[in-house]
């Protein structure tokens, strides 16, 4: 076996097992044994445990993010209109790459991202910030500029509850269709990208009404609470 299929094998047995038992109930042993290789190989191509699962998960994210970008640049080239891209064609550009990727790459990366979100071992959270933080950046500002007026902390609480909305959508689709019973039929990819971007475009309609009433909603409750505290703070006659 080569160098480079010594490694997928690697690689597509720690997808595996990281779905199945999770990063610390994952050991080199299995993985490696699995795989028909030895350790040292483990320790050449990643570094050691946690330089694998990163590699495992990066090697999902980093094709994602890349048709992500391709999406949502191609949008915004055909809409150079100060309003830009239209939420729905956001959303659309950034969650169909995964409901894609779960459909064409069966249950395994789907697995793996679930388990590991789940676990968040230590080095997760930086590792994500650096290989998504920039992509998540770039679609809140899509969002901001299809709202024009949003502020961008608006934007990234609702790009914040479509990654949520996408991300049961992709872990959870089986449990929905036997919950469903037969009332819904599977769906392709495209099929379900439609309706949860349909879903998500209207979720942001609504929040942006709602944003915009804040700062009014937050002077009424700190009258409130003003309210009563003064009223507790008055003697009780008697």
């Amino acid at each position: 076996m080569s160098a480079e299929a010594t490694r997928n094998a690697i690689l597509d047995e720690a997808e595996r097992l990281l779905g199945e038992v999770g990063y610390a109930a994952m050991s080199l042993r299995a993985v490696t044994q699995a795989a028909k290789a030895n350790l040292a190989s483990v320790n050449y191509h990643f570094g050691g445990k946690d330089g694998l699962a990163k590699a495992a998960m990066l090697r999902r994210i980093e094709p994602v993010n890349a048709e992500r970008l391709a999406r949502l640049t191609a949008i915004e080239s055909k809409r150079r209109a100060p309003g830009g891209a239209a939420v729905r064609e956001v959303v659309e550009a950034f969650v169909g790459p995964v409901l894609h990727l779960a459909a064409e790459s069966g249950p395994m990366p789907c697995a793996m991202v679930g388990r590991m979100l789940t676990e968040e071992p230590p080095f997760l959270r930086a590792m994500l910030t650096e290989h998504f933080g920039p992509v998540a950046k770039r679609f809140a500002t899509a969002l901001q500029r299809a709202q024009p007026g949003m502020p961008i902390a608006d934007a990234w609480w609702q790009l914040h509850f479509v990654v949520g909305a996408m991300t049961h959508t992709m872990l959870h689709l089986d449990l929905f269709l036997d919950l469903a019973d037969k009332a819904v039929a599977p769906a392709s990819a495209d099929e379900i990208t439609e309706r949860l971007a349909a879903f998500c475009a209207a979720g942001a309609r609504a929040h942006a009404k709602h944003a915009a009433r804040m700062p009014a909603i937050a002077t009424a409750r700190t009258a409130t609470k003003r309210r009563s505290t003064t009223n507790a703070a008055k003697p009780t006659r008697r």
